[in-house]
């Protein structure tokens, strides 16, 4: 084994010095913990997942999984001006409620919650477009729903995975809910 004394750095620094073949010793401990093949430790709590293993987990704080043996709803909301369009599926995937729209005053309001049902077990999730989905996102964080607002280029890019070719206000909203079916946001 190499004392430290024998180890030398060049004045002309570390890449001056592999450029002439030369090799440090500058690591005379041996390593600590299990490293990757990079060299960075891994941490010991959770085994790393294999590619083919299937793992199903919600993301993000405001997740709420049912635990009454009830089976989650997921809403998509179509955001438009003067009237939003609404669709409600199923866990797996049934259309509960085809696409309806609803308009934005206190009356559209209170059918929209008509449609949606309870929000205990719920998500509803619509589309961050321009500035008129604020006032709606605010009338369902007060009724108690989980709301996911997603980016506009996220569902449409869903859309183009399902080779879906007509828009439509209904098919979006559809589509919507699909996209918080399958993802989960």
């Amino acid at each position: 084994m190499r004392s430290a004394k024998m180890c030398k750095v060049s004045r002309r620094g570390v890449a001056a010095g592999r450029a002439e073949g030369k090799s440090l010793c500058a690591r005379l401990a041996p390593s600590s913990g299990a490293q990757g093949s990079n060299g960075i430790q891994r941490r010991k709590r959770r085994p790393r997942m294999d590619k083919h293993e299937q793992e199903f987990r919600l993301r993000g704080a405001g997740n709420r999984v049912d635990e009454g043996g009830r089976l989650m709803r997921f809403a998509g909301i179509d955001i438009g001006a003067e009237r939003h369009m609404v669709a409600v599926l199923d866990e797996q995937g049934e259309v509960l409620c085809r696409s309806s729209p609803v308009g934005e005053d206190a009356t559209g309001y209170a059918r929209l919650f008509e449609l949606l049902g309870s929000p205990d077990d719920c998500l509803v999730a619509l589309e961050a477009t321009g500035h008129y989905w604020r006032n709606l996102f605010v009338a369902l964080i007060a009724k108690d729903y989980v709301v996911a607002v997603l980016n506009p280029l996220r569902t449409a890019r869903f859309a183009e995975e399902e080779l879906r070719r007509t828009k439509t206000d209904a098919i979006d909203a559809l589509g919507i809910a699909r996209f918080a079916q399958q993802k989960r946001p």
